[in-house]
């Protein structure tokens, strides 16, 4: 196939930014931690967990996440952030990690381990505990004009199967005012809102692969990028989180 110098420039170029992403991500040796904090606006206990996800923010090695759920908005006060796919993802963690049930505020660390979400020693500690595991994926990102563009590649040998490489576009802080419910009164700080949520490939857990994929929702948007156990076929399918990167 013949193209036009300006055109075969491009697909080179755009070859080339493939290459250097996967050599970037293979080059990462730090874990980052993916720390998901499932809270709610209506939910009295949860504001220490809001503030202390704001701290986890800070860290270059946590890629701190708040998703707010729906089940809470009955109190008297609905949540502006909160989405039914957020609920359906922390169901799925209470049935892959067998918890009794699920609640506010919850902290889920790497897919695979539930803590209490003001419980800052612990989550301290916890955090440093799953840094030591490493990762089993090379995770980069890089933003493009109108598209992120993601490499993965495998990280101490191939997979059994394959992944799930899910965006979680989020953005904050945002600072709200609650007028009716548990919190009435209040003005309260939320950190890296999860605004968006898909899953924008399947990688084969074997080989080194590049995905891209266009934004959407609010404009302005950062976007994590987790790859975690699952096959595409099931949302409600869940697993530990394999790498992640961040394209801000």
């Amino acid at each position: 196939m013949r193209l036009f110098p300006a055109r075969a420039a491009a697909i080179l170029g755009s070859a080339l930014l493939a290459a250097a992403t996967i050599a970037s991500a293979a080059a990462r040796a730090e874990t980052i931690v993916v720390a998901e904090l499932y809270t709610s606006q209506g939910c009295n206990s949860c504001p220490p967990a809001d503030a202390l996800l704001g701290k986890l923010a800070e860290r270059d090695d946590v890629v701190a996440l708040s998703f707010h759920i729906d089940y809470w908005d009955y109190l008297g006060w609905r949540d502006r952030f909160a989405k039914p796919e957020h609920t359906a993802r922390q169901h799925a963690y209470k049935s892959a990690m067998r918890i009794r049930a699920v609640y506010t505020p919850q902290l889920i660390l790497q897919g695979q381990e539930g803590l209490v979400g003001h419980h800052a020693d612990k989550i301290a500690n916890a955090i440093a505990a799953r840094k030591t595991d490493g990762v089993r994926a090379n995770v980069a990102a890089t933003r493009e004009a109108n598209a992120i563009r993601v490499a993965v590649s495998p990280a101490g040998g191939p997979l059994d199967g394959p992944a799930d490489v899910w965006a979680f576009g989020y953005d904050g802080p945002h600072d709200i005012v609650i007028e009716r419910g548990e919190n009435a009164g209040k003005t309260l700080t939320y950190h890296n809102v999860v605004r968006t949520m898909r899953r924008v490939a399947v990688w084969d857990g074997r080989t080194e692969q590049s995905f891209a994929f266009a934004p959407e929702g609010p404009a302005g948007l950062d976007y994590a990028i987790v790859v975690q156990s699952g096959d595409g076929s099931d949302d409600r399918k869940i697993g530990p989180i394999l790498g992640a990167a961040v394209a801000r």
